[in-house]
């Protein structure tokens, strides 16, 4: 008899390790499984056919309760610009409306919820004449003071971070000649960008200036919105777990590959949802031995 009762003792407390064995493999499961993740960007190369969300690439709409025209005023110069479309703003929840002046070539734009100025784009700045003008005198400092100046009217500079790039302009009457200074110029490009955390969040303000001492582009990008999520709370082995089950998904199937992730942004989608986005480069090797280097864009909600 008391065989019996041991037997039956020692089959329950199997079923039950079995049991509880089983809870802990699908807990594990679980956590592995990371956030839902969308493709939001693609590169032009046909590995991936179609992006998920369409949130940022740049799709324009026609919006027929948008003025026709509207007269601004920016700096000393006041015109009168016609409504263009509308679209969103890369990495942004906020929706602008964009109006252009044929006559000067200046592009301007505003959120489309507020009326509030977005930004200005002198598209017609540069043309041959202009690679004449002569630099002002230390062009980058000039540049940076300038790209403070605008940033301040908007942002508390000190409580952001300052990202540089310097790109060359060459003439293109220039090219197949021997290039020399006065067929040549530099934009320095500044972004102050909000972080939450180690993260740089969509909050920032672009300032785009040439060395002649020329304000070529200015971009405010959601001010504020770091204060909407910086309490967010955000699991690190989860996100992470995410893209690389996304990225498996994309391209295990046919190809080998490598990626490597160039930048994440904090940040509202358009849908109003906490997402971090994640710029990666991917190279991948197909069964046939092609390699490719190539790219995509995820966006992780965090929820």
């Amino acid at each position: 008899m008391k065989k019996i009762v041991l037997i039956v003792f020692l089959s329950v407390v199997f079923i039950l390790l079995s049991a509880c064995g089983n809870l802990f493999r699908e807990s594990d499961k679980k956590s592995q499984q990371g956030y839902k993740c969308y493709v939001c960007d693609i590169t032009n190369d046909g590995i991936i056919k179609d992006a998920e969300k369409d949130w940022w690439l740049g799709l324009s709409v026609s919006d027929e309760s948008v003025a026709k025209e509207k007269k601004y005023k920016y700096e000393d110069f006041e015109f009168l610009y016609e409504y263009k479309n509308s679209n969103y703003l890369k990495n942004s929840p906020e929706r602008v409306d964009v109006f252009y002046n044929k006559e000067n070539g200046i592009t301007v734009k505003f959120y489309s919820d507020s009326g509030e100025f977005a930004g200005i784009h002198y598209n017609t700045l540069i043309n041959d004449e202009y690679f004449l003008k002569e630099d002002v005198d230390k062009p980058y400092e000039n540049a940076l003071g300038m790209a403070k100046r605008i940033a301040s009217t908007y942002i508390n500079i000190d409580e952001f971070v300052i990202k540089e790039e310097i790109t060359n302009m060459q003439s293109p009457a220039s090219e197949s000649e021997e290039t020399d200074e006065s067929s040549q110029f530099k934009i320095y490009s500044f972004e102050f960008i909000k972080y939450a955390g180690k993260y740089a969040t969509g909050e920032s303000v672009y300032v785009n200036i040439t060395s002649k001492g020329d304000l070529r582009t200015l971009a405010i990008k959601n001010i504020g919105l770091t204060d909407k999520i910086k309490d967010q709370k955000l699991d690190e082995d989860k996100l992470k777990a995410s893209v690389e089950s996304k990225l498996n998904d994309l391209y295990s199937e046919k190809y080998k590959y490598s990626y490597n992730i160039t930048k994440q942004v904090f940040t509202l989608s358009p849908e109003n949802q906490p997402v971090i986005v994640s710029d990666i480069e991917v190279h991948v090797e197909s069964r046939d031995g092609l390699e490719y280097n190539t790219g995509v864009v995820l966006a992780a909600v965090i929820q």
